[in-house]
C-alpha cells in the first residue's frame, strides 16, 4: 500500500476495507471516535475499523433530523447511521468527540425511525481528568468494554489473548517509533506520509500496520530545505489534509501534538500483567488525546519542550474547534517568546469550501517564513 494515499482516499479506505473484511466473514467492531482499546475487540475475535466522517458528501436524511448549527461531523455521521452505510459492522463503539451521535442514534432506534439492521451500540469513554480515581474508571470501562465484546461473542475474552494483542500492539508502536525518529537530521520524512502510515491502523490488523511502518522506512519521501513546523490541533487529526496544504505550501511538519503523529508512540501497555485489562485501561488513562487533557499543565507540557526545539521553525495552531480556544493565546506567548513565528487557522480543512482559504493562509505564511529562514 502507498503511504501516499490522500485524506480523503483514506476515510474512504478504512469503510471500504471494513466492509471487504466483513464480506470475507470477519466479524467487524466499528469504532466511532478517539481512543478506543483495539487490543481487547481483536482479543475477543473481532477486527476494528476505525470509521470517520466524510464531510464532502452530501447530507440529506441528517439534515431533516438536525438543527442548522449542527456540526458538520455529527451530520455526516448520522447520515451513515441512517444510510445504513454502518450495517457490516456486528458492533459500533462510539468515543468522544461523539458522544451525541451514540444518543441520538439509540433514541431514533427507539422510535423505530432507523432500520433494523443497525448494530448494536456501545459507548467508551475515559475521563479528561488524570489521577488515581480517573485511572480506576478508566480500567473500569475497559472492565466494561471486555464484557460487552464477551457478551456479543458468546465466548469470554481470557487473559491470554489479551496478552497477545498487547504485545502485538506494542510492537507496533515500537515500529512507528522508529519511524518518526527519522524525522531528525537533514533528510525529513514528509509529515503526510508519516500520517498517513500511521493512520492506515484504522483498518489493519498489527502484524500488518508493523511491517507497513518497517517498510516506509525505506519508501517514505524525504523532504529537505524546507521550514520545519509545529503543529498545535484543537482535535485529533486522523488524517493528514493539513499537512499536505502545509508540504503542497513549501514546508514541512515535523512534529504535532496527535495520537496520529509525534504522540502515537508516546508509550507502551505494560505486558506480563496479572491483569492485562487494568494495564490496558491504564495505558489509556495515561495516553490520552493532548486536546482531551487535563490539568492544564499536563496539555501544555509537549508543546513547551517542542517549542524551544533549535530545528523548529515556525508553529501552526489548527484550532478549528473553538472549545479549544483558550489554550492559544498562552501557547502563541509561548512561540513568541522563543522566537517562532505561528499562524492560527481557524477553518476546517475537512470541508472542501473552506480548504482554499486555508491553503491561502497556509501560502501567505510560509513565503514569510521561508524568506526569514533564507535570511
Amino acid at each position: 500500500m502507498s503511504t501516499s494515499t490522500t485524506a480523503q482516499a483514506a476515510v474512504a479506505k478504512s469503510l471500504a476495507e471494513g466492509k471487504r473484511l466483513a464480506a470475507t466473514g470477519e466479524r467487524i467492531v466499528g469504532i466511532i471516535g478517539w481512543r478506543v482499546p483495539v487490543e481487547p475487540v481483536f482479543a475477543a475475535g473481532y477486527f476494528p475499523v476505525t470509521i470517520s466522517p466524510d464531510l464532502s458528501l452530501p447530507t440529506p436524511d441528517a439534515d431533516e433530523l438536525l438543527s442548522a448549527d449542527a456540526r458538520p461531523p455529527v451530520r455526516a455521521l448520522l447520515q451513515m447511521v441512517l444510510s445504513g452505510e454502518l450495517d457490516f459492522c456486528d458492533l459500533l463503539v462510539f468515543a468522544p468527540p461523539y458522544a451525541p451521535i451514540a444518543a441520538q442514534t439509540e433514541e431514533l432506534r427507539r422510535m423505530a425511525l432507523v432500520a433494523e439492521s443497525l448494530p448494536p451500540i456501545h459507548y467508551f469513554e475515559t475521563p479528561m481528568l488524570r489521577g488515581e480515581v480517573q485511572c480506576d474508571f478508566a480500567i473500569e470501562r475497559t472492565r466494561d468494554l471486555v464484557r460487552r465484546l464477551s457478551a456479543a461473542s458468546g465466548t469470554p475474552v481470557t487473559s491470554g489473548a489479551l496478552e497477545q494483542q498487547i504485545v502485538a500492539a506494542n510492537a507496533v508502536r515500537r515500529q512507528v517509533k522508529q519511524l518518526l525518529a527519522e524525522r531528525a537530521g537533514d533528510s525529513i520524512p514528509a509529515g503526510s506520509e508519516l500520517l498517513n502510515v500511521i493512520g492506515a491502523g484504522n483498518w489493519l490488523s498489527f502484524s500488518e500496520h508493523a511491517e507497513l511502518a518497517e517498510k516506509a522506512m525505506a519508501s517514505v519521501t524525504r523532504l529537505s530545505g524546507l521550514p520545519r513546523l509545529l503543529l498545535v490541533s484543537s482535535s485529533v487529526l486522523g488524517d493528514d489534509r493539513i499537512h499536505a496544504l502545509v508540504e503542497a505550501a513549501g514546508a514541512n511538519i515535523v512534529a504535532e501534538d496527535d495520537i496520529y503523529g509525534s504522540c502515537y508512540a508516546a508509550g507502551e501497555i505494560a505486558e506480563n500483567s496479572a491483569d492485562p485489562i487494568a494495564a490496558i485501561g491504564r495505558f489509556y488513562h495515561d495516553n490520552q488525546p493532548l486536546q482531551r487533557t487535563s490539568p492544564l499543565e499536563l496539555r501544555r507540557r509537549w508543546y513547551f519542550e517542542q517549542v524551544t526545539r533549535a530545528d523548529i521553525d515556525g508553529v501552526i495552531f489548527y484550532a478549528e474547534d473553538p472549545i479549544w480556544g483558550w489554550d492559544v493565546p498562552a501557547m502563541r506567548e509561548a512561540a513568541k517568546a522563543a522566537g517562532k513565528p505561528s499562524l492560527t487557522v481557524l477553518k476546517d480543512v475537512r470541508i472542501p469550501a473552506e480548504q482554499q482559504a486555508v491553503s491561502q493562509q497556509l501560502n501567505e505564511f510560509i513565503q514569510t517564513l521561508t524568506a526569514r529562514v533564507s535570511a
